[in-house]
């Protein structure tokens, strides 16, 4: 006994295939939208708000650690730091 496939209504094929392709462009629109404002839109239309300064070699500063020993800023030269100014407290 051989049985006929199953077929759907018109309209849930319909409204498969209408699923199918919203959930398709859900994924393909933001790769594309990405795509179209790197490469198409125009570069002066974004603007940075402020402007690099220039650097500049710090004196031979003089102090003392928290536990007294003396310090001088000469001894940090090749390493990555960050000043923080303090009250003289």
């Amino acid at each position: 006994m051989t049985t006929a496939p199953h077929r759907s209504p018109p309209s849930q094929a319909r409204q498969a295939r209408r699923t199918r392709a919203l959930i398709a462009a859900a994924v393909i629109a933001p790769v594309a939208l990405s795509y179209f404002f790197y490469y198409l839109a125009p570069r002066a239309a974004f603007t940075n708000y402020g402007e690099l300064l220039p650097t500049a070699a710090l004196p031979d500063l003089a102090g003392s650690t928290i536990d007294g020993q003396p310090f001088r800023l000469r001894s940090l030269r090749g390493k990555w730091t960050i000043l923080v100014p303090a009250g003289g407290a």
